[in-house]
């Protein structure tokens, strides 16, 4: 298995957004304002990205991880990046310990 690593910056996130809403809106997939929908333009039940989730977790071999403990981990790796005000004004309680 091969893993690549990716520093999106906010401008680079926002640009993929933007084109995925041009993308919905020539394909009439955006009158309900869903950001990412199914084929038909529904919107995807979360039930359904969980059971996908777990799939690919088990597939990967990785430890069982459930999808809220990538907030965690996403928060720890700002902070060793040294983001504190990005993680201190995204954490529940404002505080790092929590992350």
């Amino acid at each position: 298995m091969r893993i690549v690593h990716s520093r999106a910056r906010p401008a680079d996130t926002i640009r993929l957004l933007r084109s995925h809403q041009r993308s919905q809106h020539l394909h009439g997939l955006d009158a309900a304002g869903w950001v990412f929908t199914r084929k038909d333009g529904q919107p995807i039940r979360p039930d359904y990205l969980t059971y996908r989730f777990r799939r690919l977790v088990a597939a990967s071999g990785l430890p069982p991880v459930r999808p809220h403990d990538l907030r965690h981990s996403a928060a720890s790796t700002a902070l060793a990046a040294r983001a504190w005000t990005y993680v201190r004004s995204r954490a529940s309680s404002g505080t790092p310990a929590t992350c």
